[in-house]
Formats: structure tokens, sequence, C-alpha cells
């Protein structure tokens, strides 16, 4: 046989080698992008049928079936045409949650595909039905998470009342001006609002109501005395007095995980009760810094984005200001300063979930993906985990983090059923990655229920393994926040307590040098804030606090404080504990009934032995209706 000569077989070779550079064209630039930046990723609207709900571009979440490899994943994400860009895998339960990005083709490679070689352009809802489908996958959802950050209280608030105001109402020689006097407010007919005490009225009065002898001529007023001839608190006073009596005993270290907007690690009030470290979540991963790197009050910081601004408050969103986390520290602060003398104390890790660069507005919503609150919770769980050690006094002496305190929830009144069936969905692996920490690390989670007066709470406070707050108004607690003129409000079911929500005096954040990255309008003046000075009482940095996400706190701190009154203490101790407190009180209004009012008293109960489960609730025999 004739022997054919080389150059016969170039043209075939040629085309093999050609065939082969096109299928590495299309492997190497049909993706045609790698990880991005967390600003870069834009927000766009998931699905004609989902018109409110918003989503990453391209992103999306997933959780595999327990058993498969690295290997194996690695092969799942490349034949659906995904990268992977975070991942937690707890290999004990087999709970592996996935971070993905949906690779489009782009350059070269748009042009390939409009020749149809390769991938077309893919809708990212295909996506999720697609990889939905595969027999490897539990689970596909939108990388979203919708949150309502509200403080509306801040819409109308009244002006600073004229230093010669006639009127004045005290418990305890405390002060508070009324607008105009109590002439003028009598004269405000059907558009009268009580003047409702600040947050010293809930320290001071009991669960029950406690009678208060008001200063002529308020107890002269039959309209005022209506309303606050009999107040009704938190019963912290007691408790104080009760701790006081019983030899103020050692109570070990506990941090609470303030976890919202960020802190202002350098406020006064917080002098000596910030955890050395600091949190921040993102959406790639989540960052952190201890010791020796958070700067000094003097240190200007211009860029949000520098290491050193980790837990530090973030630039506004919709209804939620800078402040916001620093008012929730306050507060949790101030429930628990009577029972710092002498021990070590409650100590704040502050945590910010979201940077600015991480968010979308729309209307007075706030977009933003669960995977950033699920990296929080990896955060905690990775480096801060339980010993269970009762004699440890934690880390450096701060104590293990056994709370973690977040003023937000997923709301489903905002969203259509065929929306919710999406949300829910997504805010199921929130709710997830919780279970998995508190199966590991005894710490228990409490979250806001949520405001404007909702029929059922908000996610994840349904769930039996965290803790729900209601607000309510101080003066009656059968009377609670669900005027509906009033964009304020609290949901009401049995999973929820409740705490006072109105006029909570907190902490705010004011102009310091290493919060120069924040625009001027973050720091509040007026009614809610004036800039302080060392030598000023604490009352001067402050201003008021309301809704929801200034009850929580409050549930917070008696939290820190049983777990510090007694670290073998467990979640599920705790939680029962502050709910037993309640009595069997109950909030009742429009949209249905929720626990009472917290009793720091009844929960704490000085007078037993620390290490008991029992509960004496004496205290709280009254049930009200």
């Amino acid at each position: 046989m004739m022997k054919r000569p080389l150059l016969a077989y170039l043209p075939p070779l040629l085309l093999a080698l050609a065939c082969l550079h096109l299928q590495l064209l299309c492997v190497v630039l049909l993706p045609g992008r790698h990880l991005r930046a967390a600003e870069e990723i834009a927000v766009v609207p998931y699905d004609a049928a989902y018109p409110k709900l918003e989503v990453l571009e391209d992103r999306l979440l997933a959780e595999t079936r327990p058993g498969l490899s690295e290997l194996e994943r690695a092969e799942l994400w490349r034949e659906h045409g995904l990268q992977l860009t975070f991942e937690w895998v707890n290999p004990a339960s087999g709970f592996t949650y996935h971070e993905l990005d949906v690779l489009q083709p782009r350059g070269l490679g748009t042009m390939l595909a409009g020749a149809g070689i390769g991938w077309q352009q893919r809708s990212l809802r295909n996506v999720v039905e697609e990889l939905g489908s595969d027999p490897r996958v539990n689970w596909a959802a939108p990388d979203a998470l919708i949150l309502e950050w509200s403080e509306s209280a801040l819409a109308g608030m009244p002006e600073a009342p004229p230093a010669d105001s006639q009127a004045v109402m005290f418990i305890n020689e405390r002060y508070q001006n009324l607008k105009g006097g109590l002439a003028a407010w009598e004269q405000e007919g059907d558009s009268r609002q009580a003047p409702m005490p600040l947050f010293e009225y809930y320290r001071l009065c009991e669960p029950q109501g406690t009678a208060v002898s008001w200063a002529e001529p308020l107890c002269s007023s039959e309209l005022f005395m209506q309303d606050n001839a009999v107040l009704y608190g938190t019963g912290e006073a007691a408790s104080f007095r009760e701790y006081a009596n019983s030899g103020s005993p050692k109570l070990s270290p506990v941090t609470v995980c303030v976890a919202d907007t960020g802190v202002f690690a350098n406020h006064p009030d917080l002098n000596g009760r910030m955890h050395t470290d600091a949190l921040d979540a993102n959406y790639r991963n989540y960052r952190r810094i201890g010791s020796g790197l958070r700067p000094g009050n003097e240190l200007e910081l211009l860029n949000r984005e520098d290491e050193r601004a980790t837990g530090l408050p973030r630039e506004a969103i919709q209804g939620r200001p800078a402040g916001h986390g620093t008012s929730v520290a306050g507060l949790i602060t101030r429930c628990t300063a009577d029972y710092e003398s002498g021990n070590p104390g409650i100590n704040i890790l502050p945590a910010s979930v979201k940077s600015e660069s991480t968010f979308r507005m729309v209307g007075y919503k706030v977009k933003s993906p669960i995977s950033a609150f699920i990296k929080l919770v990896n955060a905690l769980s990775e480096n801060y985990p339980v010993t269970g050690d009762s004699s440890s006094w934690g880390p450096d002496g701060y104590g293990e983090v056994r709370v973690v305190s977040v003023s937000a929830s997923v709301p489903k009144a905002y969203f259509s059923e065929a929306e919710w069936k999406v949300v829910a969905n997504v805010v199921g692996k929130a709710s997830g990655s919780i279970w998995e920490d508190v199966s590991r690390n005894d710490r228990l989670y409490v979250f806001a229920a949520g405001n404007e007066a909702q029929g059922v709470t908000n996610k994840p406070g349904e769930e039996d393994y965290v803790l729900s707050v209601s607000a309510c108004m101080p003066a009656d607690p059968s009377r609670p926040w669900l005027s509906p003129a009033s964009e304020e409000g609290s949901n009401l079911e049995a999973h929820c307590v409740s705490a006072p929500g109105y006029g909570l005096v907190t902490s705010r954040i004011y102009p310091a040098p290493n919060l120069a990255f924040l625009p001027g309008d973050e720091f509040r003046s007026g009614a809610y804030n004036t800039v302080p000075q060392v030598s000023f009482p604490w009352e001067t940095r402050t201003s008021t606090f309301s809704a929801t996400s200034g009850a929580t706190p409050q549930v917070s701190a008696l939290a820190a404080l049983l777990y510090a009154q007694d670290p073998t203490r467990r979640w599920a101790d705790v939680r029962q504990r502050i709910i037993d407190s309640t009595a069997g009180r109950r909030v009742s209004g429009e949209y249905g009934e929720s626990m009472g009012l917290i009793d720091y008293s009844a929960a704490l109960d000085w007078g037993r032995s620390r290490g008991s489960t029992e509960v004496s609730l004496e205290r709280s025999a009254a049930v009200m209706k």
C-alpha cells in the first residue's frame, strides 16, 4: 500500500487543533468572569411573577446532599456552569451550604453563544429551577433576603421642648419637660398623645404595675392620671435590690454579639464594655479583627473598607441610621450597669451585618443577601465556640459569646403568597445556620419580632430555638403598640415575649475622627443627640430609641445576666426562664396575643440557688388579659 505523504495529514490535524482551540475558548472565555467585588454585583428583579422580589444578579444559594465529596461537588458546579464563591460545610450533620456565581458568556463567548456554540445567556430563575431538579441538590434559591430595618419613631419625634416649659413629670427626682406645658397638652383634644415616660420608668417599675406619685400640676390633671397613675416596667430595680441584698454575688463574664449596623466602640457609655474583637459580614466572606487592631478615638478613618473599621458603624440604610447598633449596645450596657460593681461585666462584640456597598433600597425595604447573616453565624461558630466549662472566664476575660442580639427579622406581611414561597425558602437557610450553631455552641439568639402591627411573627422568630421580642407601651400592658395611624407596632404571637418599646434613653454616635467616613447627616443633633464631653452626665450623650429594635436589647441583656449568674445554663433554660417570667400575662391586640412584659426579678430570682432550674413567679402572679 502506498504511504500517504505527511502533508496529507496536515489539514485534518489543523482542523483538530482548531476544534481543540475552540473548545478551550469555550471553556475559558464563555464564563468570562472570575470573582467580582461585592460592590460590582447588580441588584435586579428576580422574575415577573415576583414583582417586589429583587435579588443579586447571577447569584444563587444551594444546599447539596450529605455524602458528596469535594470532587463530586466541583463536578456538579461545572455541569451547571456555576462558580463557587463561599461554602460552609458541617460534616457532622451533613449540612453543606454554598453560595454560587452563575457564569454567563462574555466577549468572544457571547459571539460563540450567538452562533449556537456554548452557553446561551441564562436567566437566574431557570438556573435555580435547573439546579433544584438535580438529585444531588437538596435546595436552590436566588441569593436574596428582604429585611425591614425600621426606626419610624425618628420621623415623628417632636422638637426639643423649650427651656421654660411649665410642667414636669418626675420619678426618683428625674424630670422630663412637657412641650408647651400641661395646659397646652390638655387643649390638644383628640390629637392628644400622653407624654410617655422615659427609660428610667421601665427600670424602676414592676411588670405588675407601680403607682407613681406625680408632682403638681400633673397629679391634678385627670387626663394625665388616666394613663399614668400606674406604670409598668421590667422589674429591674427590684432585681438589683435583691442582688445587692444577697451580697452582690460574683458574676461570670458574658459577651453579647450585637449583630446590627456596627457599634461606635469609643463611645464613653461603652467604656470598659467592648470586646477587643469585631466582625463584619459581607457577600464574599466575613472579616474579623482581633486585639490591637481597633482604632483609638484619635485615629481618622476616611474609608469604611479600612480593615480597622471592622465592626464600626456603616452608612445608613433607609430608616436604619448608622447609630442604630450603638443605640442597641447602649441599651444592653444600661440594662446591666447596676450589676457590674466589682465584676468583669457584660461585654459587647460589635458585628456589622451588612456593609454600605451590599444593600439595595426599594421603597422602605432593604434587600440584603441571606449569605451575609449566615456568614456572621459561621464567624461566631468558627471563632467563638462555647466550651461549656463553667470555671472558664472566656478568652481574654471577656466571657464567651452566649447571646446574639438581632434587631431585625423578615416580615411576611410585605410579600404576596407567591413571593413568600421564595423568601421563606431562602430565610429557612438562615434558620438552619442558627440551629447548626446552637447545636454545637450554647448561646441564645434574640430577634426583634417586627414592627408595623403585623399579624404573625417575622422569620426566624417563630422557631423554638430562638427568642422573639414584641414591643409594648409602658402605661398599660393590655394596650400594645397597635395604632393603625402609626407606622410603629409589634406583631404578636405566643413565640414572643414583650419589653417596653417607647422613649428608651440610649447612646448615639457623635462626630469622631475614626468615623470620618460617615456623612455628616449621620450625626444626629437637637432632640436626638448632643455632642458629648466626658465631664457631662450620661444623659447628654443620648437620645430616645423606640420600637422592637429597642425592646430586643432589653431581653438580650436579661439573657446575658442569666448566663452570667450561672454559666452552666443551657440556651433552652435561659429562654424558658425569660418566658416564664411573664407569668402567663398576655399582651392583647387587634392581631392576636403575645407574652407579657419580661420580669428581671422573677427571671434572675436572686433569692434562690444559682443552679436551680426552677423559677419563682410569686412576684408575677397577676395574670392580665
